[in-house]
């Protein structure tokens, strides 16, 4: 196909010895980032990303279809949202269960801040900008252990800079690939992708063959994400799972600053994270005053377009929509991300800006890790030697009355039982199978005999609920421990902890009062 030509923006000249010692600083700093980050993820056995265990139990899962087949479970190899499970399972086969969703989402850390140091370097700006734009790996998406959206990230980056490029034929390809890519790691990322690439275009010069050419390397996944949506519909329907759309807060109401906290960072307690925030906007403040002679100039039109898309999601869509959390927060640290990414840098004394830059990067490190000790040493201390207690036997209920951490935001406790079906291949009460949208699924959704609710509501547990458990694994305070045991008629087979096990007897529980529930503990 014979090149085309396509206007785009020049970037800033460098001589050759420039462009040389750039390249030099960005693979120091990411080397060293590169160290910095593992240890994090290598020293702490159990990371507080909430949807982690589930991840790995779905490699559990696979495997146990692979040898022994389910006609109910299906096996979406292809599906999209599943790319990340394939390198759970590379992990799965050199290390513990636990330790391949750990390096799972180091690598995912890697890839994304590493995608970010590419496209900076591609905008050739300074190393600094790469370093705090950084900070917004750190964020709910990770808290939440949303695996297949992190993956997600870098392809985007990926996208951005190819999309606006000369067209060619290898190109098309490329683009056709890099947005099945992103399908295959979040539907999500494919339907921003889409709508971004429809507005840039509308606000280029208009050249009907050119922007035909560009917008066709999305009809082959479009395709296959429209035959795929209507099955997840439908699954998560039966499943009883709430589809509608639902706003939490208005627009106005998100940009109130402990909210904007949460949106860009929302992974740690403590004023760190706002204080980290603080300064970000004071450089971008600082930057818009010191370019505003020549700011138009200066700024990356791409990463800026693409930045005010994610914002303009993040203040209007939904807060829960099929069944996702975080449906519009969890695009506002990307968008901060891009920001960075498209303005150019105060002009202050260089080493003033290294420095800066470095400092705010190592602070949240330093935060986050110490966080992770005190989730590590004390909410979860005894967990892994509760379920070196059980066997595959078990049918294991998690119980959460604690719910929040004292150290990380979100609800890091949620999925902790699904440790348990990874490690030990038993019976828990909620698994991913039922979300319809992991790499094993169910074809037809298996109704929960017991309150599908217990993950999330602990109080709303009736006796009827036990009967179908051998094992109850309980986080609460001393005092609700020993009144839950005695009420229902518990057995305990670990007596300290904020973490008990408790052990379920058929028998005990049908010569009580069938009527009882965790409210009764409370009048």
């Amino acid at each position: 196909m014979k090149q085309m030509a396509f206007p785009n923006r020049k970037k800033p000249e460098r001589s050759n010895s420039g462009l040389a010692s750039l390249k030099s600083e960005y693979a120091i700093a990411y080397s060293v980032l590169l160290i910095l980050f593992a240890f994090p993820f290598l020293f702490f056995p159990l990371i507080p990303a909430t949807d982690l265990p589930q991840h790995i139990s779905q490699i559990r899962l696979l495997l146990d279809q692979l040898a022994r087949p389910d006609g109910n479970i299906f096996i979406g190899w292809y599906s999209p949202n599943v790319l990340v499970y394939f390198i759970i399972l590379f992990f799965w086969q050199i290390v513990s269960p636990v330790m391949a969703g750990n390096l799972t989402l180091y690598l995912l850390i890697l890839a994304g801040t590493g995608a970010i140091f590419f496209y900076a370097y591609r905008l050739q700006r300074p190393v600094e900008t790469a370093l705090l734009a950084s900070l917004f790996m750190w964020n709910l998406n990770l808290n939440w252990g949303f695996f297949n959206f992190l993956l997600g990230w870098p392809f985007f980056l990926l996208w951005l800079m190819l999309f606006p490029s000369n067209p060619r034929t290898w190109r098309w390809f490329a683009l056709a690939l890099l947005a099945y890519c992103l399908l295959w790691s979040h539907a999500l990322w494919f339907m921003v992708t889409c709508f971004w690439s429809a507005v840039y275009l509308l606000f280029q010069k208009r050249r009907w063959l050119y922007d035909f050419w560009r917008l066709s390397t999305l009809l082959p996944a479009g395709i296959y994400s429209l035959v795929w949506f209507p099955r997840l519909s439908s699954l998560r329907r039966l499943g009883g799972f709430q589809l509608s759309p639902r706003w939490a807060n208005w627009p106005w109401e998100r940009l109130v600053p402990h909210r904007l906290v949460d949106q860009f960072f929302g992974n740690i307690r403590g004023p760190v994270e706002g204080f980290l925030l603080f300064l970000v906007f004071m450089w971008l403040v600082l930057s818009f005053l010191t370019h505003r002679k020549n700011l138009r100039k200066q700024l990356s039109p791409v990463p800026l377009s693409a930045a005010f898309t994610l914002f303009g999601i993040g203040l209007l869509a939904p807060d829960f929509f099929m069944n996702t959390l975080y449906f519009a927060a969890r695009w506002m640290p990307w968008g901060l991300a891009l920001l960075m990414l498209a303005m150019p840098v105060p002009r202050i004394d260089r080493f003033f800006r290294l420095s800066f830059a470095s400092v705010l990067l190592l602070s949240l490190l330093v935060a986050t890790s110490a966080a992770w000790h005190g989730f590590n040493r004390l909410e979860m201390k005894n967990f892994m030697t509760l379920i070196d207690q059980l066997n595959s036997q078990n049918q294991l209920l998690q119980l959460d009355f604690e719910k929040t951490s004292s150290y990380v935001k979100g609800r890091p406790f949620l999925q902790s039982v699904a440790y348990f079906q990874a490690v030990k291949d038993g019976e828990i009460q909620f698994s991913f199978l039922q979300h319809g949208n992991g790499i094993v699924s169910y074809k037809r959704p298996i109704p929960s005999a017991w309150n599908n609710k217990l993950d999330w509501q602990a109080e709303s547990l009736k006796i009827n609920d036990l009967y179908y458990f051998d094992r109850v694994m309980v986080q609460a305070s001393d005092s609700l421990h020993t009144r839950l045991a005695a009420h229902f008629g518990l057995i305990p087979v670990t007596l300290t902890g904020r973490w008990r096990l408790y052990r379920i007897e058929a028998d005990s529980i049908r010569a009580l009062d069938q009527d009882r529930s965790i409210l009764d503990l409370y009048r």
